[in-house]
């Protein structure tokens, strides 16, 4: 029996709920169909089933299949609409015949499904369904059969937003191949995938490939077993935004090759990720917090690596790839004997790579070098300070840095490292108006040290009245930054000539500046009395001061 829509308040308070007709459905079979699947057969594109709070248990409320019908299957909220496939060993849902966005599964757990040979969690081919407010939580199988335990993914370019996934084994959490899925705010804890590189590959949390979107993405205490990409394998043009891979690890050697990847492995691809976090991820044989392998040319940008451990690159390695390191700081990397420690042990290991480091920080390892290269990588390293690394700051065939290209070996100066605020000091050498880059270097810029806690920076750029004025033989010009800009000041005659440059282009912090002129040239010389101007440029914040000089 179709129903007329009746909740239209329910409805519109509803994100994703059918425009159609909509079902009512209990856990004990008295709504308007005993289960989902004869409520799914009865409907038609545009239509919603709702399910109460209960435990749905058996074939009908389990086993489902959208059809191709663009449906809305919504629960009373996830932890209280059920629906707990009790070891089926049949997928908990499939939907694979093109289904959109408007196909949408919402506010409902899903769990507790395993078979050794067969798939068990959620499979999504050549679909873009929608899954919001999902947990999906207990499914696996076989040590290398069918990758994506809880969700596998195939040419589909569905969205994930509020989704949470748990407890996923020997299979992994989540895969997506090809497509271009979207994952907003997912959590992919306590999953594990084991075996070879079988039906995609490893990874214990996610494997992603094609032009995936992850953003405020967590993975965390998930591992991979025999492989590489303990929380993550990351191919194709993913990008990752405001990510974090916590507490992830690979679990055994392979051969000494030097895989691991603890946090992510990219093995190919150029994916990008920006404002992310790795901390605390584990890898037996090289790169605790992250490797990068092959052809892969990945982007990281303001990430930040810390406490990640291995015997070789605590942090990262990179073997064979050339990754862009941009804006990164890597603190406090680990050391974890595998018994292969002939290389010794570094926080970035790099291994016939060509990898390029601007602006990175690399300071305080627990133990070994901070940057290590072997005689097959071509190794870039800008703008960077490699500091207190008790193994010596470079290792392999890699020279003292320190005055090239800009690198510099200095205390960071991080406003509260032991509180886990790694934002700069006004005075750290790593702010640009400390160094002679004028860059930017780590993953965090100023967060402290220039203005009292009472004394509120600037409102506005501006160029106060010199003073004294007139003046001999010295005046005083004070100027406001409201924020880090870059500056020039010059004394300009009547005919608009410069006779002085006083500020050539520096960048300075924000807050009150101030800078005396002695009436003199650039070359030293006392200038005659008479009427000159300072010129003042701050970003595209111009002014101008009249001074008068008196002899």
């Amino acid at each position: 029996m179709r129903v007329v829509v009746l909740f239209a308040g329910l409805l519109a308070a509803l994100p994703g709920t059918g425009s159609g007709a909509t079902y009512h459905l209990s856990a004990d079979g008295a709504g308007d169909f005993p289960t989902i699947t004869e409520a799914i057969a009865a409907a038609e594109s545009g239509d919603s089933i709702l399910l109460a709070a209960g435990l749905f248990l058996g074939p009908g409320n389990t086993q489902l299949n959208f059809g191709g019908k663009d449906i809305v299957l919504a629960g009373a909220g996830p932890e209280a609409t059920i629906l707990d496939c009790e070891d089926s060993g049949v997928p908990v849902l499939r939907i694979e015949n093109g289904e959109t966005r408007a196909a949408v599964l919402r506010d409902m757990t899903l769990r507790n499904n395993y078979h050794y040979y067969a798939p068990t969690g959620v499979i999504v081919e050549g679909a873009s369904p929608s899954f919001i407010g999902v947990h999906l939580e207990g499914f696996g199988g076989g040590a290398y059969y069918y990758p994506g335990g809880a969700l596998d993914a195939y040419d589909s370019s569905l969205l994930l937003r509020d989704v949470e996934v748990r407890n996923c084994y020997s299979r992994g959490g989540l895969r997506f191949s090809g497509g271009a899925p979207e994952l907003e705010r997912v959590l992919v804890e306590d999953c594990s995938r084991s075996g070879v590189e079988y039906n995609g590959g490893p990874g214990g949390g996610i494997s992603v490939g094609g032009n995936a979107t992850l953003r405020e993405v967590t993975v965390r205490n998930c591992g991979c077993w025999e492989n590489f990409g303990g929380g993550v394998i990351v191919g194709g043009a993913a990008l990752f935004e405001d990510c974090v891979f916590e507490g992830n690890g690979v679990g055994t050697e392979i051969g000494y090759t030097e895989f691991g990847g603890g946090g992510v492995a990219c093995a190919g691809g150029s994916p990008t990720f920006r404002r992310c976090v790795f901390r605390g991820n584990y890898a037996r044989d090289g790169g605790g917090g992250l490797g990068v392998y092959g052809t892969a040319t990945p982007v990281f940008e303001d990430v930040l690596f810390l406490g990640n451990a291995s015997d070789i690159g605590g942090s990262i390695i990179v073997r064979d790839a050339s990754p862009t390191f941009r804006r990164t700081t890597v603190l406090d990397n680990r050391f974890e004997p595998d018994g292969d420690t002939a290389d010794g042990p570094s926080a970035i290991h790099c291994i016939d790579a060509s990898p390029t480091f601007e602006q990175v920080i690399v300071a305080y390892s627990e133990q070994g070098v901070g940057l290590w290269a072997d005689a097959g990588s071509a190794l870039s390293l800008s703008c960077s300070d490699v500091f207190a690394n008790p193994g010596g700051n470079y290792g392999g065939v890699l020279v003292d840095q320190t005055g090239v290209n800009g690198n510099i070996s200095a205390d960071p100066l991080f406003c509260d490292a032991a509180g886990g605020d790694y934002s700069l000091d006004g005075s750290s050498p790593c702010l640009p108006w400390n160094n002679d880059c004028e860059l930017r270097m780590g993953a965090f810029g100023l967060g402290c040290g220039f203005t009292p806690a009472d004394d509120a920076l600037p409102a506005a750029f501006a160029l106060a009245a010199p003073h004294p004025n007139p003046f001999n033989p010295k005046t005083t010009l004070r100027f406001d930054l409201p924020r880090a800009a870059t500056v020039r000041l010059d004394i300009v005659d009547v005919q608009g000539r410069r006779v002085a440059r006083l500020l050539d282009g520096a960048m300075l912090p924000p807050g009150q500046h101030s800078i005396d002129w002695m009436g003199r040239d650039d070359a030293g010389r006392s200038l005659p009395s008479g009427v000159y101007f300072a010129r003042f440029e701050a970003g595209e914040f111009r002014a101008r001061r009249k001074l008068v000089l008196l002899r």
